[in-house]
C-alpha cells in the first residue's frame, strides 16, 4: 500500500523513538570523549597531514558543546512532529467514530456477505460520505481515502464498506484510476446518477466500487487465483448490471492502467450480447456524462483527442502476472489490441455523436425561444408606435 505519511516514507521509525535515540546518541558521545579524550577519537578522522602554517587549534569542549546542542536539538524536532502527527489525526479519528455510528444507525448488525455484485453501494452513501470526511479529503486521490479513511473505518468488523453501510445488487459497474483527485471522482458519480436515475431517485443507484465493496482487509481473497475468479470479473459479469461507468478526465489516465482495460474489454464482450437494457460504456466526468450531453465541450474533445492516439497495448499494472494474464486476454478473446483500440475509439465517437445532438437540440431550442422573445417585443414595440402615430 502507498506511504501514509511524508514522516514515514522518510523516517521509519517513531518520531518518540527518534527523538530519544537522538538524545542518547548525544550522551553516549559526550561520555566518549570524557573516558578516552578528544585525541584518541578524533584522531584518525583528523589523521590528514597539514602544515604547521595551515594547522588550527580545535577548541573540543566548543566540539562537545555542538554535538550535544545537535543532539538535544534533533530530540526537540523529533518530538515536536509525533505531537504534530498525533494531534493532527485526532480529528480524523474523531470524525471516523462519529460517522460509525451513523452507519451502525442505518444497519445495526453489518454481516459479511459473497464478493462480488452483491455489494454495491448507493450514490446517496458516497456523497454523505464524501461531505462527512470533505474537511480532511480535499484534493486527495482514492489512496488516501482507502489507507487513512476506509481501512480505519473497517478495521473492526474486518469488512468492506459496502458491509458496513448496508450492500446491495449493483446497478453500474464503475471503472476509474485511483489516481484521480476523490471530489471528481464523487462528482462524476453523483452526475451520472442524476441523469440515468433508477424509479427510486439517484441517491439510491447503486454502485460497484473496488475501494468501497472489496473487503481491504482481505485483498487477496477478493482477487482470488486469477482475474475470472476476482470479484471485478464476478460484477461484471452480472446480468442485472446496467452498464460500465468509465470515469474519466480530458488525460483518460484509467485507460492506461490494465485493470481498467480489462473492466473495458468485457463490458466490449458484454455489448456483444444485444441486451436493450444494457447501456455499455459511458464515459463519466466531473462535468457530466459525456454519452448524455451533460460533459463540457472542452472535456468532451480533450478526451476524444486523448483516445485518438492513446495505445492500449501499453497499458500498465502494478502486478506483472495481472499485465501478463490480461494481455493474454485482450489478445485471445478479443482479437488482439488493434481491435481493442478500434472497439474504444468506436464508443468515444458514438458517444461524442449523442453529445452533439443533445447541445445541438438544446441550441435550436434557446435559440428559437430567443427568437420568439424578439417577435414578440417586436410586435409589442410596432403597436405602441401606432398607438402614438393615432
Amino acid at each position: 500500500s502507498p506511504a501514509r505519511s511524508l514522516w514515514h516514507a522518510a523516517c521509519p521509525l517513531p518520531a518518540g523513538c527518534l527523538g530519544t535515540f537522538g538524545s542518547l546518541i548525544g550522551a553516549a558521545m559526550l561520555s566518549a570523549l570524557q573516558m578516552a579524550g578528544p585525541s584518541e577519537i578524533f584522531g584518525k578522522l583528523l589523521s590528514w597531514e597539514v602544515s604547521e602554517a595551515d594547522q588550527v587549534d580545535y577548541d573540543f569542549t566548543d566540539v562537545i558543546m555542538a554535538v550535544v546542542a545537535a543532539a538535544l536539538l534533533f530530540a526537540i524536532v523529533a518530538t515536536s512532529l509525533s505531537r504534530f502527527r498525533s494531534h493532527n489525526k485526532a480529528p480524523l479519528r474523531a470524525q471516523i467514530k462519529i460517522y460509525r455510528r451513523v452507519l451502525r444507525e442505518s444497519n445495526p448488525k453489518p454481516q459479511s456477505c459473497d464478493k462480488g455484485p452483491g455489494r454495491a453501494i448507493q450514490a446517496g452513501q458516497l456523497v454523505d460520505f464524501l461531505s462527512h470526511f470533505q474537511t480532511f479529503v480535499r484534493d486527495r486521490s482514492m489512496y488516501y481515502i482507502v489507507s487513512n479513511i476506509l481501512e480505519p473505518l473497517t478495521a473492526p468488523e474486518k469488512l468492506s464498506f459496502a458491509e458496513l453501510a448496508g450492500p446491495g445488487m449493483l446497478d453500474w459497474f464503475v471503472s476509474h484510476y485511483w489516481g484521480h483527485a476523490f471530489c471528481d471522482f464523487c462528482s462524476s458519480i453523483q452526475k451520472h446518477a442524476q441523469v440515468a436515475p433508477g424509479p427510486d431517485g439517484w441517491r439510491h443507484q447503486r454502485y460497484w466500487i473496488c475501494s468501497f465493496s472489496n473487503n481491504q482487509h482481505r485483498v487477496q481473497d477478493e482477487m482470488g487465483e486469477g482475474w475470472s475468479t476476482s470479484s471485478f470479473y464476478l460484477a461484471l459479469l452480472h446480468q442485472q448490471r446496467r452498464g460500465t461507468c468509465l470515469v474519466v478526465d480530458e488525460e483518460a489516465l484509467p485507460l492506461t492502467r490494465s485493470w481498467c482495460l480489462f473492466e473495458v474489454a468485457q463490458t466490449v464482450e458484454m455489448e456483444k450480447l444485444g441486451d436493450p437494457d444494457h447501456h455499455g460504456l459511458v464515459f463519466c466526468t466531473r462535468s457530466g456524462v459525456v454519452n448524455h450531453g451533460s460533459a463540457s465541450v472542452e472535456v468532451s474533445l480533450g478526451l476524444a483527442s486523448r483516445l485518438a492516439t492513446l495505445r492500449f497495448q501499453d497499458a500498465k499494472a502494478s502486478v506483472q502476472k495481472d499485465h501478463d494474464d490480461i494481455k493474454d486476454f485482450v489478445v485471445n478473446k478479443m482479437g488482439g489490441f488493434d481491435k481493442m483500440n478500434a472497439a474504444i475509439r468506436e464508443r468515444i465517437s458514438g458517444a461524442l455523436m449523442e453529445s452533439e445532438l443533445v447541445v445541438m437540440t438544446s441550441f435550436r431550442t434557446i435559440t428559437s425561444s430567443l427568437q420568439s422573445s424578439v417577435s414578440s417585443l417586436g410586435l409589442q414595440r410596432s403597436v405602441s408606435v401606432s398607438t402614438l402615430g393615432s
